[in-house]
C-alpha cells in the first residue's frame, strides 16, 4: 500500500494561515483528521470502479495519487 507522510496539525494551521485561515493546532488535527477519512472514502470508490490491477488505471497507486494530487493542488491555491 502506498503511504504519505502524515502533516502534522502544527504545519497544517501554518498552511492555512497562509490562505488566511485562522485555525488552532486542534481544529487543524480534526480537520486533517476529516480529510484523511475523506481520502480513504474516495480511494475506496475509486477502487470499487473495477478490478484492481496492478498497474492498471484502478491501482490503489494511481488511486493514491489522484488523492495527493487533490491536496496539492489545494495546498497550492
Amino acid at each position: 500500500m502506498c503511504r504519505m507522510e502524515k502533516l502534522p496539525p502544527q504545519k497544517a494551521a501554518e498552511l492555512l494561515r497562509k490562505k488566511g485561515i485562522e485555525v488552532s493546532d486542534e481544529q487543524a488535527a480534526l480537520i486533517l483528521e476529516f480529510l484523511r477519512m475523506l481520502a480513504g472514502i474516495i480511494v475506496s470508490s475509486y477502487l470499487e470502479q473495477g478490478p484492481i490491477q496492478k498497474d492498471g488505471p484502478t491501482s490503489e497507486k494511481a488511486a493514491w495519487a489522484y488523492v495527493q494530487a487533490a491536496f496539492i493542488k489545494f495546498s497550492t491555491k
